[in-house]
């Protein structure tokens, strides 16, 4: 049925005892117990048989997983702090770790210990794989040392010798040292370079003088003055 300009639709409602609406009942009854007019079930046996026959459906779960957390403590590192480090000589002995020809071709070395000798070390280095074992300093200069070649005065000495031109002692020489970061010799080892020093130091001391005087000398006999001798 069709008018102008508007259209109507039309949908079949269902009777009361039709086969439909008893089947929606039906399908209402099971889902739900009966209730009462509170909205409360009602304690009767239709609504204790509807409860022994509920049934939980229990759908089939994928296995769990259980992740367990390990906490592992970090690696203590190594090396901690600072280093006085000849550097010219550090680099050129890291270089020569590129000359290992490891058989299996996957070998890496690694820094496995550390020795220390007062403000020098002594870096030992490890292949991962054919385990050759291979040792670096931080300076080139091998203890003791002579004081005639500052040149090549060790690290120690040098530290040892700064701190005593200045006046001062262990003491001062831990704390600057405390504030850099970087390990200081023992006690025992600060005094006995200061005491080679100090021997070290009159001997040169007297060289110098006895040098200093034949020059003297010789210069006097060159300008024709006569040479006193003390």
């Amino acid at each position: 049925m069709s008018s102008t300009g508007s259209s109507c639709i039309f949908t079949p409602f269902k009777k009361a005892n039709s086969p439909e609406s008893n089947r929606e009942q039906c399908q209402s009854a099971a889902c739900t117990p009966c209730l009462d007019d509170s909205g409360f079930a009602r304690e009767d046996d239709a609504t204790s048989e509807y409860w022994d026959n509920f049934g939980i459906v229990k759908e089939s779960l994928p296995g769990l997983s259980l992740e367990t957390s390990v906490t592992t403590q970090p690696e203590e590192p190594i090396i901690t702090g600072r280093r006085v480090v000849s550097l010219a000589h550090f680099v050129n002995a890291v270089r020569s770790l590129e000359d290992h020809s490891c058989p299996k071709l996957t070998g890496r070395f690694a820094l496995v210990k550390e020795r220390r000798v007062g403000l020098w070390s002594e870096l030992t280095f490890t292949c991962s794989e054919c385990q050759e074992i291979r040792k670096l300093t931080t300076d080139p200069v091998t203890e003791p040392t002579s004081l005639t070649d500052k040149a090549n005065v060790g690290v120690n000495d040098a530290a040892v010798w700064a701190f005593m031109s200045i006046g001062s002692g262990h003491s001062q020489f831990e704390e600057a040292m405390a504030v850099m970061e970087i390990p200081a010799m023992s006690k025992g080892a600060f005094l006995r370079r200061e005491e080679s020093l100090g021997k070290c130091w009159k001997t040169v001391l007297f060289d110098q003088m006895i040098k200093a005087g034949k020059e003297e000398k010789n210069s006097r006999k060159k300008l024709g003055l006569s040479v006193r001798m003390a």
